[in-house]
């Protein structure tokens, strides 16, 4: 559902001798996990290159309903004109943080500059501020984009979520990323035919404990598992 921007030019790599659960974690994937909203990382380039149309942000084969920035001090002009883009298709753009005052790089610099600051000017009166992570989630219901998989609890989920749209229903897979075992309740918006948990490494059906709409699921550390959704139909 959510685009977060990761706000710079390339992703840290470092020795990895083993990382303790959630050691990485920040405190807007914590809101986005516990309030059952998948996101993807988009890079600058991807935000740049994306298109938007009739309420999707459309980055490669991949939609997403609403774009979270978080702080950029410096920008590419044609990046903001993409959230613009966004804004104008009907995508709410979520804005945490400072405006970037200046552009990336040397060339052309105090023209790209003015650009920037100019865009800038047009995207505070488009976007939506926040003061803090906390409202993140409440702003992004506020937009009318829900999560086709709700937490039942007000705690929200512990485990984290990815979701796909498939031609007939939905794909989830659900991650326990501690290594204690977890239970999560979780609420299946919309009418559906068909309900299905599946061991992600055989593919074999796992018993689903389903009453009404509200299904539980319990994982052990390190554990996930795959929920599969039929639509009914129409």
């Amino acid at each position: 559902e959510v685009a977060w921007l990761y706000p710079e030019s390339h992703a840290e790599n470092f020795p990895n001798f083993g990382v303790e659960p959630g050691a990485y974690e920040s405190e807007i994937s914590v809101a986005l996990r516990r309030a059952g909203l998948s996101y993807d990382r988009v890079s600058r380039g991807a935000l740049t290159a994306s298109t938007s149309a009739e309420g999707a942000l459309r980055v490669g084969a991949t939609s997403f309903q609403v774009v979270v920035v978080e702080g950029v001090r410096a920008a590419d002009p044609a990046m903001l004109e993409a959230i613009e883009r966004a804004v104008e298709a009907g995508v709410p753009v979520i804005w945490m943080g400072e405006f970037p005052e200046r552009a990336i790089g040397l060339v052309d610099a105090q023209a790209r500059d003015a650009e920037v600051r100019s865009r800038v000017e047009n995207l505070r009166s488009l976007v939506v501020l926040v003061s803090s992570v906390e409202e993140i989630p409440a702003t992004i219901s506020n937009a009318g984009v829900t999560p086709s998989l709700r937490p039942a609890d007000a705690t929200g989920l512990q485990a984290s979520v990815q979701h796909r749209r498939v031609t007939d229903g939905h794909l989830y897979f659900l991650f326990n990323e501690s290594y204690a075992q977890i239970t999560d309740r979780v609420r299946i918006e919309g009418a559906s035919r068909e309900v299905l948990l599946l061991d992600p490494e055989t593919g074999e059906p796992v018993t689903a404990n389903l009453e009404g709409d509200v299904l539980t699921v319990t994982l052990p550390g390190a554990r996930g598992v795959v929920l599969w959704i039929a639509a009914a139909p129409d």
